[in-house]
């Protein structure tokens, strides 16, 4: 299967949102020499994908029991790079928050081009909770 990081961050980012994915944006604004900072018009509306309980129970699944947070990890070893290029493989982190967290939903995906799953987890983890508590 072939996802592109925005895509598994539209993925985490729909189950911690209660099944809703949201409207992906790359940009809100940009500054332009004419007028300034100009907000971009959003293009679409945020989508049901899942039931606010079947994104509940998934997100509790995964959840780590330790903290406000879930996350999954996965690696592969084949499709990345060059031919000609040693693979190395990749590690996937996704994760977010649980819907008990009294903040803003927080969703994270993160990729590592190599198959390494315990630093993957590792970055992925540590870039959440600073999200969590800056």
């Amino acid at each position: 299967m072939n996802v592109t990081p925005l895509q598994m961050a539209l993925a985490a980012a729909t189950l911690s949102n209660g099944g809703v994915r949201p409207v992906p944006r790359l940009a809100v604004s940009v500054n332009t020499p004419q007028a300034g900072w100009v907000m971009l018009p959003v293009s679409s509306q945020p989508q049901q994908v899942f039931t606010s309980q079947a994104a509940a129970r998934t997100i509790l699944a995964l959840s780590d029991g330790e903290s406000s947070t879930w996350h999954a990890v996965a690696v592969g070893d084949k499709g990345v790079g060059y031919a000609w290029e040693a693979n190395q493989g990749y590690a996937w982190y996704m994760g977010g928050t649980l819907t008990e967290w009294p903040g803003a939903p927080l969703a994270i995906a993160v990729i590592l081009e190599e198959n390494d799953p315990q630093r993957v987890l590792e970055l992925g983890h540590s870039l959440l909770q600073a999200a969590m508590h800056p």
